[in-house]
């Protein structure tokens, strides 16, 4: 008798086989399918738990919708929930990667309570940080992450805070940067947080003089 080997596949992420829910995730007015397994989703997603197993109507038809949400961002977090791991990727600009990407991807990891998703996102948040941002691309992370984003002192908040106090104080004198304040205040709160943290920072480690 001749045994076939089959090709081992590396993740069930979109594939039919056992499947048992299929996403229907739709954003300005395309949607795209995907096959996906409750198990999968509901062992490292929060939402996905309450939403499948409560008293929902999700929870026994066989199909669930999913609005609003970055197609790119949406597919890179269910793929991130079959396989564990994610990585920049190093095809698409910097800016893109290092910066919206990340952002992106902690927004729905906050979202879908990916509390793993969540960590690697501030991982790769700016990890070169040898690369500068332009001020156009400043305002557009900023607004990428604050017009969703209303909670002051959040991880994320920290992290983009950081880099602007780090790398773009030129920015932040500027007039533009005022009106971004009046449209986004949290923003403000996060940078006068983050400006307190390492004043602290300084005089912890400075050294101490003798008596």
């Amino acid at each position: 008798m001749v045994l076939v080997q089959v090709p081992a596949r590396k993740t069930l992420f979109n594939d039919a086989t056992f499947s048992d829910i299929k996403i229907l995730q739709i954003y300005n007015g395309r949607t795209k399918e995907y096959h996906a397994h409750k198990a999968v989703l509901c062992g490292h997603s929060g939402w996905f738990m309450k939403a499948l197993t409560g008293p929902f109507m999700e929870a026994s038809d066989p199909t669930i919708e999913i609005h609003d949400d970055n197609p790119e961002d949406f597919e890179a977090m269910l793929r991130y929930l079959y396989t564990m791991h994610y990585e920049p990727d190093e095809d698409i600009l910097y800016v893109d990667r290092g910066f919206f990407t990340p952002s992106g991807l902690y927004i729905l990891a906050d979202k879908y309570n990916v509390d793993g998703l969540a960590m690697r996102a501030l991982e790769t948040f700016g990890y070169d940080d040898d690369v500068l941002l332009s001020d156009e691309h400043c305002e557009k992370v900023i607004e990428a992450y604050y017009s969703v984003c209303m909670i002051v002192n959040s991880a994320m908040g920290k992290a983009i805070a950081g880099y602007l106090l780090r790398h773009s104080m030129a920015f932040m004198k500027g007039y533009a940067f005022g009106k971004i304040i009046c449209k986004y205040p949290v923003v403000g709160a996060d940078i006068l947080l983050a400006e307190k943290r390492m004043e602290c920072l300084g005089k912890c480690n400075r050294p101490h003089k003798g008596r």
